[in-house]
């Protein structure tokens, strides 16, 4: 299961619930309230269950967590994705959590680019999401996947972030991801504004 997920929880009337904007096409399409076995629609043909339990990992099965299950066009099996608890973190607590997803080359915040956006009807009701993860961009609605672009070099996919999800970098932050592993082979590009960019950054260190 993830290890590297950050959610809410949000209290409303005297009861709890499961609020995620950031699991892409598994998200919960509405807030999940903390019951055991509920079961959800997610985005598109998918669907959310919640159930409290203990996991593999722990060696006291009295221990539980909360542990969100996704299920995908319909498959006959819910899959773990992720667990949590309901203890209450502290400013401390993310300083570590971030130090972890953000240095510890086993999260895949370190070297994967991942931007999704939902896909909503004239209802504006969620019916997909459009994905993009390092060079592709895929639309999924209504359980068909739909192959979009592969990305060539990152002045494609700074183009691709302001056209799919209305993402549009400054200098300093197109100039931030050169030299680094999730970087397209061929960056840095030769666009003026980003070359300025890492002038300037370079008088800076």
């Amino acid at each position: 299961m993830d290890r590297n997920h950050c959610l809410n929880l949000a209290s409303f009337d005297g009861k709890k619930y499961l609020i995620d904007v950031a699991m892409g096409p598994t998200t919960p399409a509405q807030p999940m309230p903390l019951n055991d076995g509920i079961v959800l629609p997610g985005i598109g043909l998918s669907k959310c269950r919640l159930r409290y339990d203990t996991i593999p990992d722990y060696l006291d099965s009295d221990c539980k967590l909360w542990i969100f299950e996704q299920n995908n066009e319909g498959k006959s099996d819910f899959v773990p994705t992720y667990c949590f608890s309901e203890l209450e973190f502290l400013a401390a607590d993310y300083d570590v959590m971030k130090a972890g997803t953000t240095f510890d080359r086993r999260s895949w915040f370190t070297w994967r680019i991942v931007v999704t956006r939902t896909v909503l009807d004239e209802n504006e009701d969620v019916v997909g999401s459009v994905i993009l993860v390092n060079d592709s961009i895929k639309k999924r609605v209504g359980g068909k996947t739909e192959h979009i672009a592969t990305l060539k070099h990152e002045g494609e996919r700074i183009s691709a972030l302001k056209e799919w999800f209305g993402i549009e970098l400054d200098n300093d932050e197109k100039a931030g991801i050169l030299g680094m592993v999730s970087a397209l082979p061929d960056a840095p590009t030769v666009e003026p504004d980003v070359a300025t960019a890492i002038a300037v950054a370079s008088t800076l260190t």
